[in-house]
């Protein structure tokens, strides 16, 4: 039996869009868990901070499944906030997240900082970690 147009199309599509969430996640984006909800960019280089000083900076998180994930910002310490409050991300979305960094008033020379973003697909729980790296300076 010969295949039709539409079902070499079908075929098509499907390779192209796991062939593309395959190079997204190869390229710094994470895949964690039943489908893939990749944050982006996981790691983050921010230069040079004045000591004392407030940073925002935002991650973009992706949900490439089928079904709607709760997305919330997991409580780190005082220095590291993911803003923003538990919200619903559909299917084949997604959106920008602010994290805010303070450099401390006795911090100084190279810092890393990391926020967890939690998620939940089908009852299960899992982490996402978005990470930054900066020079704190006078």
């Amino acid at each position: 039996m010969m295949p039709t147009r539409c079902s070499i199309r079908l075929l098509l599509a499907r390779a192209l869009f796991g062939t593309a969430v395959v190079l997204m996640c190869a390229a710094g984006l994470s895949a964690v868990g039943f489908g893939r909800v990749c944050l982006w960019p996981r790691d983050a280089e921010l230069g040079r901070v004045k000591q004392g000083s407030t940073l925002t900076h935002s991650v973009r998180i992706s949900n490439y499944t089928i079904r709607s994930v709760q997305i919330e910002p997991v409580p780190a310490c005082g220095c590291t906030i993911a803003e923003g409050t538990p919200r619903m991300l559909g299917p084949f979305t997604s959106l920008a997240l602010p994290i805010t960094y303070i450099v401390g008033g006795k911090q100084l020379g190279r810092l890393t900082r990391e926020v967890s973003i939690g998620y939940t697909c089908d009852g299960r729980d899992y982490r996402l970690v978005a990470r930054a790296t900066f020079t704190a300076v006078r």
